[in-house]
């Protein structure tokens, strides 16, 4: 990791997002914390953002328009909820969230998720590196002709 990651944090609850902050801060992350989905929604508008947590308990349909934002960015944002039981996971990961944790997050549950988008993004650069463009063909050295 040449910078450090920003990571957006959208909760109203002001002790999750101090306690994910203190999280991501342990691994050299850079955290940005948002209290709603307004100010997370600035936030990918004005900054590159490389992961998002959102509490899945955001007012005003605040966690679906949150997942639908980060999903259509130039470069999609892995959203991750942070949810409070079982049937808050499995409607978050229906809904197409990168994956859920529950509330409060453990320093261990952070680190997880980060470990599994970094080793997911380097898997995507590695296979773009390498696809190969329909009519070209490998030569013997493994080149491109």
């Amino acid at each position: 990791m040449d910078s450090p990651w920003k990571v957006l944090i959208v909760s109203a609850d002001a002790e999750c997002r101090r306690r994910m902050a203190e999280s991501l801060t342990l691994w050299k992350m850079e955290p940005v914390l948002a209290a709603d989905y307004t100010q997370g929604k600035d936030v990918l508008e004005k900054e590159p953002i490389a992961l998002a947590f959102c509490d899945s308990r955001l007012p005003d349909d605040g966690f679906r328009e949150m997942l639908s934002l980060t999903s259509t960015q130039k470069r999609p944002v892995p959203l991750v909820a942070l949810v409070c039981d079982e049937k808050g996971y499995q409607d978050a990961t229906v809904l197409g969230a990168f994956d859920a944790i529950p509330l409060p997050c453990e320093h261990s549950d952070v680190r997880w998720i980060v470990i599994r988008v970094m080793h997911d993004q380097q898997n995507r650069r590695r296979d773009s590196a390498t696809r190969v463009v329909p009519g070209t063909v490998r030569s013997a050295s493994g080149r491109l002709d």
